[in-house]
């Protein structure tokens, strides 16, 4: 109810197919008209069941498919599926898996190393949405949910919270504006 549109949701895993109800997220999205695409990182270990294409076959979804040679043994049966069902999809070749890091306590960067660490990061424009708390960075997010990092209020806005403190919508918007386009780290 605090954005007027959301460009585009990735589902994402490693593979999100693994997720029995990942096509019903899918239609979800789909169905919200403030959604105006969805795309579903894939890595080709894992084919839709028929009981789940129907979800899929919508003009907003396309599937980025990525392949990891004998790793991603279904490949095959995912585009020939996607491809009986007229579902979009983009396949490109991996190459090779990219660490985004650890979590590990680094007490002696700067705030300048910080904010640069951040603006070359490969996902620094990403905004995640998880258990109702908006971050600006999706490792922050996942961090903070499996609470590997102390809880920082600054690296999120809990929308549950905001709601409940009597915001409205104008003012939620206003605050999620400025966190995602003007907060500098």
């Amino acid at each position: 109810n605090s954005v007027d549109e959301i460009y585009e949701c990735r589902v994402i895993g490693g593979e999100p197919m693994v997720n029995r109800d990942f096509h019903l997220i899918v239609d979800r999205l789909c169905n919200e008209d403030k959604v105006k695409k969805v795309v579903i990182y894939a890595n080709g270990t894992i084919a839709p069941r028929l009981s789940q294409v129907d979800r899929l076959k919508h003009d907003k979804v396309l599937f980025i498919i990525t392949d990891y040679d004998e790793q991603s043994k279904n490949l095959s049966k995912l585009t020939k599926v996607l491809d009986e069902n007229s579902i979009r999809y983009h396949h490109q070749h991996g190459d090779g898996w990219t660490d985004s890091g650890t979590i590990t306590k680094r007490k002696n960067r700067s705030l300048t190393q910080r904010k640069e660490i951040f603006s070359n990061c490969c996902v620094h424009n990403f905004t995640t949405l998880a258990n109702g708390k908006i971050y600006r960075c999706p490792f922050a997010a996942n961090a903070d949910i499996l609470k590997a990092i102390p809880n920082n209020k600054e690296d999120y806005i809990d929308l549950n919270l905001e709601v409940s403190n009597g915001l409205v919508y104008n003012e939620i918007k206003a605050k999620i504006k400025s966190f995602v386009t003007e907060k500098e780290t």
